[in-house]
């Protein structure tokens, strides 16, 4: 390595890629500004761009929910600080038989207690949501509409931004 650590590094991470740049906006958004990344090459220079950046909020525990629940709120403070957020687009889970409807039903009154937004919709109602779907054979469908999608190197890019603006070295 050309540079010596910084002095004041406490917590070194290891990698630039999105979980990386992950742990050190988190250090730096509780208060650490004594946190260093070192990446071999350029940030998401390894495998980040894998990442599908799905956002769906529908999980089929409370722990799983809450996570993403807790990651929408990073987006929504990254979109605050860099511009760089996720992409609100809304998924509908369909049913075409009746046990698939009460299945989702269920999954969305479960959601609805931890205040995920859903929607119970008709075959119809579904149409304009995406109007190229034939919604013959449909029983109803579930819209989120707070559920999308987001870039894994925009998100790494503007965690490293903010991480670096709280106090944290790139290396």
């Amino acid at each position: 390595m050309s540079q010596d650590l910084p002095s004041r590094a406490r917590v070194v991470v290891v990698g630039g890629g999105i979980v990386g740049c992950a742990i050190a906006y988190h250090l730096t958004r509780r208060g650490w500004n004594d946190v260093v990344v070192l990446e071999r090459k350029t940030l998401t220079s390894g495998t980040t761009w894998h990442a599908a950046g799905l956002i769906t909020q529908t999980r089929g525990t409370e722990g799983l929910r809450r996570i993403v629940q807790q990651s929408l709120e990073v987006f929504r403070d990254l979109e605050s600080q860099s511009g760089i957020g996720y992409q609100r687009t809304g998924t509908i889970h369909l049913a075409a038989t009746a046990d698939r409807w009460e299945e989702l039903r269920r999954q969305a009154d479960a959601a609805s207690v931890e205040s995920i937004v859903s929607e119970l919709l008709t075959p119809d109602q579904i149409v304009p949501h995406f109007p190229l779907l034939d919604p013959t054979g449909l029983v109803g469908g579930v819209l989120y509409p707070d559920d999308g999608r987001g870039n894994a190197t925009d998100t790494t890019f503007a965690m490293a931004r903010a991480a670096r603006a709280a106090g944290a070295i790139l290396l």
